[in-house]
């Protein structure tokens, strides 16, 4: 069942996407609000399919057209790479694995996943950690609404600078990440409350809205751990968001880049190298006569009959007295020296 579909049966008063901030934000900036008004109309599923978090689009236009309340309770995209590249860093095989699954699945265009087919990393940071998210930040929703007497706890500013000089220049948040990290900060302030006429009503239907892969994971969740919950639980939270997609951008040097780059470098040296001892040396001829020829070949015209015998030989030390001084790889261009004569 689409979830359009599902939103059409429920009817829901409030609907909980499990995404950021971060996210919404890109997926309204994806479509025209006054245009969808004005078809009255949510795009197709194959329309939307190749945006980022397409398949959130369908509903959110939903929920615009209906004028459902929307909230996230998930985190950014932006995190989870994060998450997952901490995860994956020591996990070389995984990380290849998963290549290949992307690649197959690419090639064979399946782009349907499923939370059992997940690697080892991906499960604990979709299923598991993103599941316990969206738990505590549905509660934290539910608590702000409908709780009346609440115990004053003090917010926690979370701060997205970098103070070490390590976390700064090598595995922490740059300067365009932490904007973005405040920015998803500024649009959870920035969102209407619930209406009044809402919070009113002592019944409530609620739609959840999440992706697959911890759809199974947060519905036990929301079985067994939410009625334990007895206040915001903010500094978990926090720490679950506390990631930098440094270390997936590292990840990807480190297990791709880098051998790539290696490969090529060895690859350059050994053309290089048979290029400058067959072509350039192997090839080099004096202007002013062939003095540089018997020097590869032998001191003197007499030696010849004996240098037949041992022709490699002689070759090689005459090359061997060739110095390279000037090279220049690219352009092709080379200065050789007899240091015979020094």
């Amino acid at each position: 069942m689409s979830a359009v579909h599902a939103a059409e049966q429920l009817k829901p008063s409030v609907a909980l996407v499990g995404l950021g901030y971060l996210d919404l934000e890109k997926i309204l900036e994806s479509f025209s609000v006054s245009e969808l008004r004005r078809r009255g109309g949510v795009d197709t599923p194959e329309t939307v399919r190749r945006h980022g978090n397409g398949q959130f689009i369908p509903a959110v236009q939903f929920f615009l057209l209906h004028n459902i309340p929307y909230f996230a309770v998930g985190r950014d995209r932006l995190v989870e790479m994060g998450a997952a590249g901490r995860l994956l860093l020591p996990r070389p095989l995984e990380v290849y694995s998963l290549f290949l699954d992307i690649f197959k699945k690419k090639k064979s265009k399946n782009i349907n996943s499923n939370s059992n087919t997940l690697t080892p990393a991906l499960n604990q940071v979709l299923a598991e950690d993103g599941s316990r998210f969206c738990l505590l930040k549905l509660h934290q929703l539910l608590y702000s609404w409908f709780v009346e007497k609440q115990e004053k706890t003090p917010e926690i500013q979370q701060e997205f600078t970098e103070k070490t000089f390590l976390k700064r220049w090598l595995v922490g948040r740059n300067a365009s990440e932490c904007a973005l990290r405040q920015r998803a900060v500024e649009l959870e302030k920035a969102k209407p409350q619930l209406p009044a006429a809402l919070l009113s009503k002592k019944k409530l239907r609620i739609m959840i809205l999440c992706d697959i892969a911890l759809q199974k994971r947060l519905a036990e969740r929301l079985l067994t751990d939410l009625h334990k919950l007895r206040t915001p639980q903010l500094q978990e939270m926090i720490q679950l968001q506390d990631e930098s997609v440094t270390k997936f951008h590292l990840c990807l040097v480190i297990y791709f880049v880098l051998p790539v780059l290696t490969a090529f470098r060895l690859l350059w040296k050994k053309a290089k190298k048979m290029y400058l001892e067959y072509a350039v040396v192997g090839g080099t001829v004096s202007v002013g006569g062939d003095e540089v020829i018997r020097r590869l070949t032998g001191e003197s015209e007499e030696k010849e009959e004996s240098e037949e015998s041992n022709g490699e030989t002689n070759t090689k030390e005459g090359k061997g007295k060739l110095e390279i001084v000037e090279t220049r790889w690219m352009g092709l261009k080379h200065i050789v020296r007899d240091t015979s004569r020094d």
